[in-house]
C-alpha cells in the first residue's frame, strides 16, 4: 500500500479553507446590503457553489488543463485506483474547483437584488465552466513564462470583477433611491471578512509549487503566510488612517481596505517583501 504524500493532505486542507470563503462572501454581502436582500444573497451564494462545481467537473477542469482528455475528472475517477498521480489530480480538481466557485461568487454582491436566480446560476456556470478555466489556461499554462499570477489575483479576482462589471453594465444602474444602500448588519459583515481572511491563507499557501515535506517548501509557505497577513493589515490600517484624515472613519472602509490588500498580494505573495 502506498503512503499518502503530505502534499495531498495539505492541498485538501487548503481547498477546505478556500471553500470556507463562500460563507465569508455570503455574510459580507448580506451584512453590507439592506436586510431585504439577505435571503436572496445567501441563497445565490449557496446555489452558485453547487452549480460552479458541477460545471467545473464537466467542462472547467478539462479546459484548464489544456483540453487533455486523460485529465478529465471522470476519466481520473474511473482509472487505476491507488495511483498517487491520479490522487494528486483529483485533489487538484477540488482545489481548482474552489477557485472557480470563488470567481463566480464575486459577482453576487454586484447584482444583488437585480438578477433572477435562474439567470445568476447560468452566469455562474458559464464563469466557472468556461471563463475562469480559459483565463487560467492562458495565464498559467500558455503565458506562464512572461506573466506571474501566483494564486489568482488576475485569474480569479480580476476575472470575477470584470464579469461583475459586465453584468452590471448589461443590467444597468440602480434607481437613484437605491444607489446608497445602507448596511443593515455590520457585525455580520465583519464576521464574513474574517472568514475571507482565513480562507485566503488556503488560497495563497495552497498555490505553492514546492513540496511541503521539504525545507524550501515550508519556507515558501511561511513567507506566503507572512506576506498575506502583512498585506491585509497594512492595507486596512492605511485606509483607516486615510479615513480619519478625511474625517470619515467607517468600519466599511477598513473592510474594503483589508480585502484590497488581500486581492493585491495574491499576485505574488511568494516574493513580495513588505
Amino acid at each position: 500500500m502506498q503512503t499518502v504524500p503530505i502534499d495531498i493532505v495539505f492541498i485538501i486542507f487548503c481547498a477546505i479553507l478556500v471553500i470556507l470563503m463562500q460563507l465569508g462572501f455570503a455574510l459580507l454581502e448580506a451584512g453590507l446590503l439592506p436586510s431585504k436582500h439577505t435571503v436572496s444573497i445567501i441563497f445565490k451564494n449557496f446555489a452558485d457553489f453547487g452549480v460552479s462545481f458541477i460545471a467545473f467537473f464537466f467542462f472547467g477542469y478539462w479546459i484548464l488543463k489544456g483540453f487533455d482528455n486523460s485529465l478529465h475528472p471522470f476519466n481520473i475517477i474511473v482509472s487505476e485506483p491507488g495511483n498517487i498521480e491520479n490522487a494528486k489530480h483529483l485533489v487538484d480538481f477540488i482545489y481548482q474547483g474552489a477557485f472557480a466557485a470563488t470567481a463566480a461568487t464575486i459577482c453576487s454582491g454586484a447584482i444583488a437584488g437585480r438578477m433572477k436566480l435562474s439567470d445568476y446560476l447560468i452566469m455562474s456556470s458559464f464563469i466557472s465552466g468556461i471563463i475562469y478555466p480559459l483565463s487560467g489556461f492562458l495565464l498559467w499554462e500558455v503565458f506562464d513564462e512572461v506573466f506571474k499570477d501566483y494564486a489568482g489575483s488576475v485569474v480569479v479576482h480580476a476575472t470575477g470583477g470584470a464579469t461583475a462589471l459586465a453584468a452590471t453594465l448589461l443590467i444597468g444602474s440602480r434607481p437613484v433611491r437605491e444607489r446608497r444602500l445602507p448596511a443593515h448588519n455590520i457585525p455580520l459583515a465583519t464576521t464574513g471578512v474574517f472568514l475571507l481572511l482565513i480562507g485566503w491563507y488556503g488560497f495563497n499557501m495552497g498555490s505553492t509549487q514546492l513540496s511541503v515535506g521539504m525545507a524550501e517548501g515550508l519556507h515558501e509557505i511561511a513567507r506566503v503566510a507572512i506576506n498575506t497577513t502583512l498585506a491585509a493589515t497594512v492595507s486596512m490600517m492605511v485606509t483607516i488612517f486615510l479615513s480619519w484624515f478625511n474625517n470619515i472613519p467607517r468600519l466599511t472602509i477598513a473592510i474594503n481596505g483589508l480585502l484590497g490588500g488581500l486581492v493585491g498580494i495574491t499576485a505574488a505573495p511568494d516574493v513580495a517583501m513588505i
